[in-house]
């Protein structure tokens, strides 16, 4: 049947697939890209290698978004590559996007299943693999990829040298940000009694997983350093991890722990860091870390260790430190604490340059290029055109 002048093509179906849907930087850029593709030329469906949906499963179908989770029995589980297979064949799904390296390998292997899709895989983190045979695996998915997304130039450059991957099928893509609730909130001082701080102390925040990438060994010796120099100086960790109770013992031996709490999660980010005079991070391992653009755009001035797209995003509104030296660290936070002034211009400065350089429009637009990109190397019609 010929089909009305006029007609358009129906929207691409596209499935996400990511291991959990817990607070973390990838999870966050899934829920911010699934919720605004134009849902004129993609429909998105969201398929989780796990049941840990909570918080952003419950927001992504509040937003319209499906979210199908798989039971997790285990670290590598075939039963969830049958079933992702199953699900996506289901649905009539015409582009898998994976993110991070292990949703990569399980839609590489789902794909011939389900008619063997185009698969976009990603790469978000500059972290070498220690097992060689996990290497190795990571880098026949990656291989067997349409193309590959990485957030920044650095996980890009490593991505290539790590994996084997050639630079031409890499596309970096920055991650985004919707500055406005962070702005909003930037000198809001009514989260910091609960983060442990009174009206007149400097209060620096670190965000995050507790957990060995993030390095928590190194946070308390920063932490150790700063208070022993600043007696208004107080930190707080907002995050939870495998390591919470291992750091909670080493503050409690150092006797810190009146003046470095260990929070928890919070819901409401832009509260927290509008509360704090300073951002630190003490990671040994980063992509493009979402905590740093939030912070920039509360204003908020980073202290951080020089790590993959750290750089990058932070140009020249913050300051950078060899990776593992709580030295330098210390000094470059004291000298933050100590200048009100400097904290204040690298605030603004970074609150503009979060603006200028990551916004989440940005980041939308040139996710859907590249899905046009890759739909038309397989010969799939462009979502929504005429036809």
């Amino acid at each position: 049947m010929t089909p009305l002048s006029g007609a358009r093509t129906a929207p691409v179906r596209v499935g996400l697939v990511v291991g959990q849907l817990g607070l973390g930087g990838a999870e966050r850029q899934l829920f911010y890209l699934a919720t605004g593709l134009d849902r004129g030329r993609f429909e998105p469906t969201v398929f989780c290698l796990s049941e840990q949906v909570a918080p952003y499963g419950a927001r992504l179908e509040e937003a319209g978004v499906e979210v199908v989770p798989f039971p997790r029995r285990g670290h590598f589980d075939v039963t969830r590559v049958v079933q992702l297979g199953r699900e996506v064949r289901r649905r009539g799904t015409r582009l898998l996007h994976a993110f991070l390296l292990d949703a990569s390998a399980y839609a590489v292997l789902a794909a011939p299943l389900c008619g063997s899709p185009p698969v976009l895989a990603s790469n978000r983190v500059c972290l070498s693999e220690r097992n060689p045979l996990r290497r190795a695996f990571d880098r026949w998915a990656l291989g067997r990829s349409d193309a590959i997304i990485v957030n920044s130039e650095e996980v890009l450059r490593f991505t290539s040298e790590q994996y084997g991957v050639p630079a031409s099928r890499m596309r970096r893509i920055y991650n985004g940000l919707d500055p406005r609730p962070f702005a909003a909130a930037a000198g809001d001082r009514s989260a910091r009694a609960s983060l442990g701080a009174e009206a007149d102390d400097l209060l620096v925040v670190t965000v995050g997983r507790i957990e060995p990438q993030k390095n928590p060994a190194l946070f308390a010796d920063v932490a150790e350093r700063v208070v022993a120099r600043e007696p208004r100086a107080r930190f707080a960790w907002v995050g939870t991890g495998n390591g919470a109770v291992a750091l909670e013992t080493t503050l409690a031996g150092r006797g810190l722990g009146g003046r470095v709490r260990l929070v928890g999660s919070r819901a409401n980010m832009p509260a927290v860091l509008g509360a704090a005079d300073l951002h630190l991070s003490t990671s040994d391992a980063e992509g493009l870390p979402n905590v740093v653009l939030e912070a920039m755009a509360a204003a908020l001035p980073t202290v951080a260790t020089d790590l993959g797209g750290t750089r990058e995003a932070l140009g020249e509104t913050g300051r950078l430190c060899p990776p593992g030296n709580a030295g330098a660290l210390a000094d470059a936070v004291l000298a933050l604490l100590g200048d009100r002034g400097e904290r204040e211009d690298l605030g603004c400065r970074a609150q503009e340059r979060v603006r200028r350089e990551f916004p989440l429009e940005r980041m939308i637009r040139e996710t859907e290029s590249t899905y046009d990109e890759c739909l038309h190397r397989r010969g799939i019609p462009e979502p929504g055109a005429a036809r």
